[in-house]
């Protein structure tokens, strides 16, 4: 039974990206919704998926209103994800909620829960027991391992729970300020040029 279950659904999951190829990729396509339902997820009236979308297990996994995936994203949904309404990923996405513990190597992991209006630039992770508050942007290649509250930019890859910048929940960044990065050193500057914080840390050493 669970061979038959995992072919059809790679079947379902093929005939969507061929379907994504052939037609408009702008609106979410029968066969695509054909495959999220088989996988029992969850989704709002108004969606859009890419094309080579891997879903781990069917259940434990759901999307919100008005929600866009990027291509090759991969969910490996051990645990539940649940991602709010607004969301919006470029390619390559992953949401891993499973793990090992570091000395015994049992199995372990957590749930991975994602606020509204939460965006993720290219090639982001998002590791288990995680929890992503809303107006949340996550900046190309970061890996995010710890909780982030709401009305913050990550602006860097290699992102291990540090806070880069938070901000008004509008989005805006206070006027005339700026991101300068030096050897891997990130630091926000001021109209003068003077520095008012310095992450030296917030994208690596």
């Amino acid at each position: 039974m669970g061979v038959m279950l995992a072919t059809v659904g790679l079947l379902l999951n093929k005939l969507a990206d061929l379907e994504f190829e052939l037609l408009s990729p702008l609106n979410m396509k029968f066969m695509r919704r054909m495959h999220l339902r088989f996988m029992r997820v969850p989704y709002g009236k108004h969606i859009h998926v890419g094309k080579e979308i891997m879903i781990r297990n069917r259940g434990a996994l759901a999307l919100g209103e008005r929600c866009a995936i990027g291509s090759f994203a991969r969910m490996w949904n051990y645990a539940p994800i649940d991602i709010g309404d607004d969301f919006l990923s470029a390619g390559g996405l992953t949401l891993n909620s499973g793990g090992h513990d570091p000395l015994t190597l049992e199995p372990m992991g957590g749930p991975i829960k994602i606020g509204n209006r939460v965006w993720c630039g290219v090639n982001v992770t998002i590791l288990g027991g995680v929890t992503i508050g809303d107006d949340v942007v996550l900046g190309a290649g970061s890996v995010v391992v710890k909780d982030i509250p709401a009305n913050c930019n990550e602006a860097g890859a290699r992102f291990y729970g540090r806070i880069h910048r938070t901000f008004e929940k509008s989005g805006r960044l206070p006027t005339g300020h700026a991101v300068s990065r030096f050897g891997g050193r990130v630091r926000l500057l001021r109209p003068s040029g003077s520095e008012c914080r310095d992450d030296s840390h917030a994208s690596g050493p």
